[in-house]
């Protein structure tokens, strides 16, 4: 293939996974690809098992492989029999790692239904081959690493989604990391094949991506668009994605890192899984702050005694943009909260039992509101979410048992499961034919219609 004629790329990647089989034990096996001519050709010390999709006289190969919404289904022929096997992965190269956990898992001596069954069940998460629905935004992020022949991967699979709204799909990448001297060629021979797919919209961000954009434009492929300057990347998303929209993020974590614009267009807070990215903790005022990446500044915990809390808006000159998971869980003295309008994400529990929490202020630039953010805050009585909120996880006002009233903007594109869980007097305040409505319609919660605007709240 056109990414992979590169006999110095080859060479390196085979030397550096090859030193597993170098070292392992006498009775160990080797499973791998049959269809790679460089794995299938080289010279092995132990048992070989073999897989592929191309073969049929592999140990296990697979057929009838299918795009479906939730993701690939196919058949699986191995040693013990047949299965037909549904997954939640996207892209047909995901059939390589069903057919790989299968000869792992019959190796091991796992019935092949149990392999089935669990494969079944796995889920991506995090910034690995995830789909999502952010806000009602729909999404597949996959951001942990990229490489040429995986980006064009990637984008075949968006070309074959169906959409069951009339939007469009959008596929977003970047600069592809340590390409080395054959940077400038790879990336334009990805956007040569890239311009071949039936994708209505490519956008490239970064670096030597530009070269694949050119590419596409070569090529006469019309709906393209290229941005230096992330900024510009996020504000266009911003004005341009909708809700009907299929957007596939694809990119690797150094240069063009796509979380980094995700998390500023959405709220979210993917960039806390990228690698070296953990933080470190340090207090001010008896708050603690961590310190991430990118300048990245979450508040994480409280060491004093006041229970009427305004949130600091900045430490080190730098904004406050997110609270930490479990920040003031179980702090049941809190009275009081005022949280900086810096602030776009509430993690997960952040706020669960206060028991005593009797106002809270939100953040103007708020976006995402995580799980049992205010899980059982009994004590809260309103609570306004402001205009731009995107967001709500479930259970995240569960057993707020005195919440009389809560005002949703219109924006809000998303609140999950048990979100009102216990709320038996509540009623939420909410636009007619928003999304919010019909959320409290189906889930037969009172409510009352109102009309909004941008600055109809704090």
């Amino acid at each position: 293939e056109p990414f992979y004629n590169y006999p110095a790329v080859i060479e390196e990647i085979f030397k550096d996974k090859s030193s597993l089989e170098r070292y392992a034990k006498i009775d160990s096996v080797v499973i791998i690809n049959a269809d790679d001519p460089i794995l299938k050709s080289a010279e092995y010390n132990h048992k070989v098992i073999t897989f592929s999709m191309k073969d049929n006289s592999a140990d296990y190969y697979c057929e009838n492989i299918v795009t479906a919404q939730h993701g690939i289904e196919l058949d699986v022929i191995g040693r013990n029999g047949h299965h037909h096997i549904v997954t939640n992965l996207f892209g047909e190269y995901n059939a390589y790692n069903v057919l790989a956990a299968v000869a792992v898992g019959e190796w091991a001596a796992i019935p092949l239904e149990k392999i089935a069954a669990s494969i079944s069940t796995y889920k991506p998460s995090g910034m690995r081959q995830n789909m999502l629905n952010i806000g009602g935004y729909k999404m597949l992020v996959d951001c942990f690493n990229a490489e040429p022949k995986t980006v064009l991967g990637s984008a075949k699979t968006l070309a074959q989604m169906e959409l069951n709204s009339p939007g469009r799909k959008i596929f977003i990448t970047g600069h592809i990391d340590k390409l080395g001297a054959q940077s400038v060629q790879m990336h334009t021979e990805l956007g040569h094949q890239l311009s071949r797919l039936n994708i209505d919209m490519m956008v490239f961000y970064a670096g030597d991506s530009k070269y694949s954009y050119d590419a596409v434009k070569e090529d006469g492929y019309k709906n393209a668009f290229y941005f230096e300057n992330r900024y510009e990347l996020d504000d266009w998303i911003r004005k341009n994605v909708t809700h009907n929209d299929i957007t596939f993020y694809k990119s690797g974590q150094f240069r063009a890192a796509l979380v980094k614009t995700i998390d500023h267009v959405y709220g979210t807070h993917f960039q806390n899984e990228q690698q070296g990215n953990e933080g470190s903790v340090r207090s001010e005022n008896e708050f603690l702050f961590k310190l991430r990446q990118d300048d990245v500044i979450e508040i994480c915990g409280y060491q004093g005694d006041e229970t009427i809390l305004k949130l600091p808006a900045q430490y080190w000159g730098k904004d406050v943009i997110r609270i930490s998971a479990a920040a003031f869980r179980r702090r049941t003295e809190l009275l009081s909260i005022q949280i900086p309008d810096s602030v776009v994400n509430i993690g997960q529990e952040a706020f669960y039992v206060c028991t005593s929490l009797k106002q809270v202020i939100l953040p103007k630039s708020l976006k995402y509101i995580h799980r049992s953010a205010f899980n059982f805050c009994k004590s809260l009585r309103k609570i306004e979410l402001p205009f731009g909120v995107l967001h709500i996880e479930m259970r995240a006002f569960r057993n707020c048992t005195q919440l009389k009233e809560i005002v949703i903007p219109p924006t809000v594109g998303y609140i999950g499961e048990d979100v009102f869980g216990g709320c038996e007097e509540l009623v939420i305040v909410c636009e007619e034919n928003s999304y919010t409505e019909k959320y409290a319609h189906e889930n037969k919660l009172k409510y009352r219609l109102q009309k909004f605007n941008e600055n109809s709240l704090p």
